[in-house]
């Protein structure tokens, strides 16, 4: 390994390795997608080696001499999560020393609130190891509070503690702020491709955090179109719509699954009966 490391970096590095990996083996390059995951194992194994502090139970950001450093921030430790650094029996340990249950969630972020940039491996992280409520309570409060400021598209930096009209300036439409746009359609709405092109997706809404949920999903193809509520029954009622064929996988949560009614256009095909979360 080099003399000076800096761990964040080759966190990423090992993610891009995995995501050429998966791109050559969709492409048919199998021999070469297998060469990239040995060497993303490799990356992982000598980061957890160098930077991983059992005592701690976290990484610190980097090494220089084969020492490590002071500092162990959050954003390597999201990242070792994201990233596949960290081994699985240390994801929980490590999400939680740096997040809490309630506002402002994030323990360590330490002048990075306003940014919203790293909060994308924040969720990701989250949902990945499903604490998606947790995550939904972030976005509503960090990117509600944008909203009820008057923001119509996401803003390049925000503080949730500022007064409205105090907002620093910066663009206010920034690219990198728009993580929830996504979330609110796969975790919240439920729709997520499982194949690619969306010609199968699953279906796994993030039912009890909100009455109903309306949602038109852009693809490649056309839309998807999703609407769904709790009836005062207390039954799930969903209808999934289509612009183009779409064959839906319903995964919905114990007690949900059993009395589920879901509609469908006729583009829509329902493989399955709703089956329950595991």
């Amino acid at each position: 390994p080099p003399r000076s490391t800096l761990f964040p970096y080759t966190t990423l590095f090992r993610s891009s390795l995995l995501s050429s990996a998966w791109l050559l083996n969709q492409a048919g390059d199998v021999e070469r997608a297998s060469a990239l995951r040995r060497r993303a194992s490799h990356v992982a194994q000598a980061v957890r080696q160098m930077a991983w502090d059992e005592a701690r139970g976290l990484f610190a950001d980097g090494s220089t001499g084969g020492r490590r450093s002071a500092f162990y921030s959050w954003q390597s430790n999201v990242l070792a999560i994201y990233g596949g650094v960290a081994l699985p029996e240390n994801y929980d340990r490590i999400f939680d020393a740096l997040f809490c249950p309630d506002a402002p969630y994030e323990l360590f972020a330490a002048g990075e609130t306003n940014n919203p940039f790293f909060k994308y491996f924040v969720l990701e992280a989250a949902f990945a190891l499903e604490r998606r409520e947790w995550a939904m309570r972030l976005i509503r409060w960090y990117w509600g509070r944008m909203l009820e400021q008057g923001a119509v598209t996401w803003w390049e930096f925000f503080d949730p503690a500022s007064r409205p009209g105090s907002t620093a300036l910066c663009s206010m439409c920034q690219g990198y702020g728009v993580s929830p746009s996504g979330y609110l359609c796969t975790e919240l709405a439920g729709i997520r491709p499982a194949t690619p092109g969306f010609g199968m997706v699953y279906f796994n809404p993030l039912v009890g955090l909100t009455e109903w949920v309306k949602a038109r999903i852009p693809t490649p193809r056309g839309h998807i179109s999703v609407d769904w509520h709790m009836t005062e029954g207390g039954d799930f009622e969903a209808m999934i719509d289509a612009s183009h064929p779409v064959d839906v996988i319903p995964i919905l949560a114990p007690g949900i699954a059993a009395r589920a009614i879901i509609h469908v256009s006729d583009e829509v095909t329902i493989l399955a009966e709703p089956a329950a979360e595991q």
